[in-house]
């Protein structure tokens, strides 16, 4: 059983990733997709690395296989084109309609998890597709 402040934190994390799409189409107002991409992950380095400076200190780059650094690549070019495509989407889109689309996240996760970290899968996510797919259908109704 995992503690109340995991959970805690989980909630936090989702919270805040939430008002990305707030903030990114406020800001996005005023800057073009790609340059707000480059500025906020400019500063995403930036803190990163003093974190990891801070946090990191055992961890060595030369450390990293070709088969890690393959991942780590195709974590990157999925976060660019994610990003681009969302804030694409947000320029189109209220921010309720796209945030009620991602209630299908968690499934997609569990699948990915089950297919790359063998991580186990029931017939519930089966269902909670399900039961997502009616609802943005609802939701998204004109």
């Amino acid at each position: 059983m995992h503690s109340l402040f995991i959970y805690l934190a989980a909630g936090s994390a989702i919270a805040l990733y939430a008002s990305l799409g707030v903030l990114a189409k406020r800001v996005f107002a005023d800057i073009p997709g790609f340059s707000f991409i480059a500025i906020t992950m400019f500063m995403l380095t930036t803190l990163s690395g003093i974190a990891a400076f801070m946090y990191d200190k055992n961890f060595q780059m030369s450390s990293l296989t070709p088969s890690t650094w393959g991942w780590v690549v195709l974590f990157a070019v999925t976060n660019f084109i994610a990003f681009s495509v969302h804030l694409w989407v947000l320029a189109r889109l209220p921010v309720a309609e796209y945030q009620i689309m991602a209630v299908v996240t968690p499934l997609i996760g569990g699948l990915l998890a089950f297919l790359i970290l063998q991580e186990p899968l029931s017939w519930r996510y089966v269902v909670g597709l399900a039961i997502a797919a009616v609802g943005i259908t609802i939701a998204l109704k004109k």
